[in-house]
């Protein structure tokens, strides 16, 4: 499972949310980004139905960059973290079709316990083709 962790520059939170998130994310394949173009340099194929996207925009206009890429996140459970929650910010929000969409005022504990929810069902579902595989 991939994990593409993208923090604005922009976002005052983002040491706690790297804090809140340490623990879960030990063991897994992290990619981290700062900034809305470095998702154009990452292979599309990342992006898929194993991946989880954690997204953490700094403001209303980053926001509504990713929104013209939402493509992108069209596969990838994402987790959607607004500068706030102003009818503009929900809107466009809504619009990139979050799993989980909270606040930067939030403490993030939402947040770890939604990747925590991901990871152990994801884990899950590898012991289970293992167990169900086919052997020659």
């Amino acid at each position: 499972m991939h994990i593409h962790l993208f923090i604005s520059e922009k976002a005052p939170a983002g040491e706690r949310l790297r804090a809140a998130l340490r623990d879960v994310l030990s063991g897994l394949s992290v990619i981290q980004y700062s900034r809305i173009e470095a998702f154009d340099q990452v292979i599309p194929s990342h992006f898929n139905e194993a991946a989880v996207a954690v997204v953490m925009v700094g403001e209303n206009e980053e926001l509504a960059r990713l929104a013209d890429k939402k493509g992108i996140l069209e596969k990838t459970r994402t987790i959607l973290i607004l500068p706030d929650n102003g009818k503009e910010a929900l809107t466009m929000g809504h619009l990139l079709r979050p799993r989980f969409l909270t606040f930067m005022s939030s403490d993030f504990s939402d947040v770890a316990a939604v990747l925590t929810h991901i990871k152990s069902r994801e884990q899950k579902k590898n012991l289970d083709r293992g167990q169900h595989g086919i052997s020659f």
